[in-house]
């Protein structure tokens, strides 16, 4: 089943049962029936949000390697960093936290001199 359907069937489940609930206390006054209408589409919205939970955890885990550790195929080229402000962006989760918190503060004070100069001119 694609994962639409499982998220629309989700959430039909329970609207539907409020729906059923409605018309069965026809005589209840506004407030009751409207609580009865939120409690089913919340019902049905959380557990159309569940169904997306899932269906992103399995696309996570049929897109992970299937080696983790394995080398990669390909060699990749060396960079070379003209600037203390030069970023390799695709090994940045190799970095240490303190490290890239450094580089977020180098990037902050970049961009304040940059406004500041923008301002002055």
């Amino acid at each position: 089943m694609a994962d639409r359907e499982r998220v629309t069937r989700a959430i039909e489940a329970p609207v539907a049962e409020a729906t059923k609930l409605l018309a069965e206390s026809a005589g209840a006054d506004l407030e009751t029936r409207l609580a009865m209408r939120i409690d089913g589409w919340g019902r049905g919205l959380a557990a159309g949000l569940e169904e997306l939970a899932i269906a992103v955890t399995e696309a996570r885990r049929s897109a992970a390697p299937v080696e983790p550790n394995a080398p990669p195929t390909t060699p990749r080229p060396a960079t070379v960093a003209t600037d203390e402000h030069d970023i390799e962006h695709d090994e940045h989760d190799t970095r240490s936290e303190d490290d890239l918190r450094a580089e977020a503060a180098r990037s902050r004070e970049a961009t304040a001199a940059l406004r500041e100069e923008s301002e002055a001119s």
